[in-house]
């Protein structure tokens, strides 16, 4: 399991302090060094033409999969994200082997409010990049062919703001919607249209935990979606009238309250996918006695 760490590096250059990012590669449960990834490509015209005002822009990067980055851990994608309101931009580079390609700046007409692009579920699931809209389709970046593609959304969860989507087996895709007090599961190719595979019904499900309300306030939704695992093995869920936060293990059924919001005092808190049981790493001797000697 690894993450992209980053790190803000101070400098003096002509007596005149300034601040860069720098990234690694980082094993998230094993003792291992960063893997320091060169520097991030320059960031070059995004291609926008109509609409210049109001533009949003932000920049983030993706860890390639084991299956397509040929044996090395630091592959990873870095996105450009440019949007004004009319159009959005998807700008990209590859690492591979150390050496960033050349960018690639699709375009697509994208009538979206700027907040829900900032605010948007986006997953790279081999080699395609998707991100969840509010037009009613799940719009995917193809990075092979550096090509934009749609995947329509069932109708039922068209115009829901209750939708969660997940990496499936054989670079699919995985869809959870919550409508009442009842989860779909909807599962994809990752190009064609979603096809139903599960329904389950919450209040049966959360039955043994003793819900006190389940009936929200007006025009509030009963259940939102939290967090939904690869191929939907698992569905982490809020009881909002309740706030309680469950897990439910789709297969079978087992749900479990993982927390009650009201103890969390207006903390924020992300739900993550890791390991479990966890292998804590072992200290390597060479490693810890650098350590000492520094």
């Amino acid at each position: 399991m690894s993450s992209t760490a980053s790190t803000a590096v101070c400098s003096i250059e002509d007596g005149d302090p300034s601040t860069r990012n720098t990234f690694a590669v980082r094993s998230l449960l094993h003792l291992a060094r960063d893997r320091p990834l060169p520097s991030l490509p320059d960031s070059i015209s995004d291609g926008l033409v109509r609409g210049q005002r109001g533009r949003c822009n932000s920049r983030f990067l993706r860890l390639l999969e084991c299956e397509n980055n040929s044996g090395d851990d630091t592959s990873c994608v870095c996105f450009d994200l440019a949007y004004n309101g009319v159009e959005l931009c998807l700008k990209f580079s590859i690492l591979r082997s150390g050496v960033w390609s050349a960018q690639h700046c699709p375009v697509t007409e994208f009538r979206q409010d700027r907040i829900d692009t900032n605010g948007a579920q986006m997953l790279l699931v081999g080699s395609k990049f998707y991100m969840m809209t509010t037009l009613g389709y799940i719009l995917g970046l193809d990075l092979t062919t550096a090509s934009l593609f749609t995947v329509q959304l069932p109708d039922e969860v068209r115009n829901s703001t209750t939708r969660k989507f997940s990496r499936g087996r054989d670079y699919g895709l995985y869809l959870v919607g919550a409508k009442g007090f009842q989860l779909c599961i909807w599962h994809s190719d990752g190009v064609g249209q979603f096809v139903l595979v599960d329904t389950i019904s919450v209040r049966e499900a959360c039955g043994h935990l003793n819900v006190q309300k389940w009936e929200p306030r007006d025009g509030h939704s009963a259940v939102e979606l939290v967090l939904v695992g690869d191929n939907a093995e698992f569905v982490i869920f809020d009881i909002m009238a309740s706030e309680i936060v469950c897990c439910i293990q789709v297969r079978n059924r087992v749900v479990e309250k993982v927390v009650e919001r009201d103890l969390l005092d207006n903390e924020i808190s992300c739900a993550i996918t890791m390991v479990w049981p966890p292998i804590f790493p072992v200290f390597d001797k060479e490693v810890n006695s650098e350590s000492s000697d520094s």
